[in-house]
């Protein structure tokens, strides 16, 4: 479904809300009966056709009651569908915005914000990089990067930024920006890749092999042994695979159904904090991964949010509304102490918590769209601070002790000895070396 969608009304010159179109209509489903069949008997049921709208800059999903393709004229209303479910997005220049209370109009509309866009009236778009970087990962000297849409990896020296290797995956592209598609966890011998459409493993020479194409939703490593767990209504699996093929992939192990809110080497393997969905209440529980596939499944934990970070040193639980509970070695926590700086996402890097949050020393006047990453200590006390302008960027540091983040490009945050090296410039750095055609690993 397509941010705008497109509802055809009767033409009522006394109906400000109302255009009439011209756009080109594509077929996109076929014919499906509406409403559903068990829908309340006293709601007639009729074919409807799900088409898509390309106009100008736009592009809109029309359920139509009658079959349409090619160039169109129509009169209706293009609302904006700000469902879970939608895709793509819409530019206008405004020119108009009012409140409605549902009373105007006869009624024919919800309460809302009625905003009259110009479609047509806005500037091109820049040129999009040939590389923009979203998850990144450190092993010693070499940093790897995923790019936010494209399938492509790249794996830069930070000692000469020159010496780039880039790895095409053939995998589709992601259909949004500013969305994670891939997890990159780096090691001494190469790069583990998982996400929306599977599992690789690449080497530092660039090749690149292709393990399965299950979705991941999280992940995380320990020594070069790869954790992944992939959650569907009935259940979440979690699989295990190792470096150089030494052992054999356990990929048997199934815990119950619910979102995960965060996972975590540690000494021992992994941690995993997730939510079950066959409890009312819902109940949040961490789950124990040794390296050897041993899974221990704690208690239920009350009044833990969806948004928290496990850590590791020492292990705790934090909670981004604002609290932090000591993690006991029997998956139990205690109670909840205050933490100092909470937040909308978050994780750890190294030995460090990195919050991703609100600036609430903002000034009233400042209309910039900016979020703060704030890297700090165990404790909460802040070590770096870096306005971005991305949500949920990546962040990563390398051996030599340097915090790296992506906020449509790679900068360094944090170093040992306060001198801050030049951001890299990876796309830039990739069209000088490319080949044309790139080559597929």
């Amino acid at each position: 479904m397509f941010l705008l969608v497109f509802a055809e009304v009767p033409a009522d010159p006394q109906d400000l809300t109302l255009s009439t179109i011209e756009a080109n209509a594509e077929p996109l489903a076929p014919p499906a009966l509406e409403p559903a069949a068990d829908a309340p008997r006293a709601m007639s049921q009729s074919w409807v056709w799900r088409i898509l709208l390309r106009g100008d800059g736009w592009s809109a999903t029309w359920y139509s009651p009658r079959p349409a393709i090619g160039r169109v004229q129509l009169t209706g209303r293009l609302i904006g569908d700000f469902a879970y479910a939608t895709t793509g997005s819409v530019r206008g220049q405004v020119l108009t915005a009012r409140v409605l209370d549902g009373a105007g109009s006869a009624g024919r509309h919800e309460p809302g914000i009625l905003a009259a866009l110009d479609l047509d009236d806005v500037p091109p778009l820049p040129i999009r990089p040939s590389f923009t970087p979203r998850a990144i990962s450190a092993a010693g000297r070499a940093l790897w990067a995923a790019d936010e849409q494209l399938p492509l990896i790249v794996r830069v020296n930070l000692d000469n930024p020159a010496d780039v290797c880039e790895i095409v995956l053939p995998t589709p592209i992601a259909p949004e920006p500013g969305r994670t598609p891939w997890q990159l966890h780096a090691d001494p011998n190469g790069c583990w890749i998982a996400g929306w459409y599977g599992t690789f493993r690449a080497a530092d020479t660039g090749a690149v092999q292709r393990l399965d194409d299950c979705w991941v939703d999280a992940s995380a490593a320990y020594n070069g042994t790869l954790l992944t767990c992939t959650s569907d209504k009935t259940a979440t699996r979690i699989s295990l695979r190792y470096p150089d093929d030494r052992e054999p992939h356990h990929d048997d192990t199934t815990l119950p159904a619910g979102p995960i809110s965060a996972v975590i080497a540690h000494d021992d393997g992994f941690r995993i904090l997730m939510r079950r969905r066959d409890m009312m209440p819902t109940t949040t529980f961490v789950v124990d991964v040794t390296v050897d596939g041993h899974v221990t499944v704690g208690p239920p934990l009350d009044d833990i949010d969806d948004y928290a970070i496990l850590t590791t040193e020492p292990p705790a639980i934090i909670d981004l509304r604002g609290t932090i509970r000591t993690l006991r070695s029997d998956l139990q926590t205690d109670s909840p102490a205050r933490w100092p700086l909470p937040g909308l996402s978050g994780g750890t890097v190294g030995n460090r918590i990195w919050i991703e949050h609100h600036d609430r020393d903002r000034d009233l006047h400042d209309n910039r769209e900016y979020w703060l990453l704030s890297l700090t200590d165990f404790t909460g006390q802040v070590i770096a601070r870096a306005e971005i302008q991305n949500r949920e960027p990546g962040v990563t540091i390398d051996s030599s002790g340097t915090a790296w983040i992506t906020d449509g490009h790679i900068t360094a945050v944090h170093t040992p000895n306060g001198t801050l090296p030049p951001p890299l410039p990876l796309a830039d750095l990739l069209d000088h070396n490319r080949s044309y055609p790139p080559h597929t690993k």
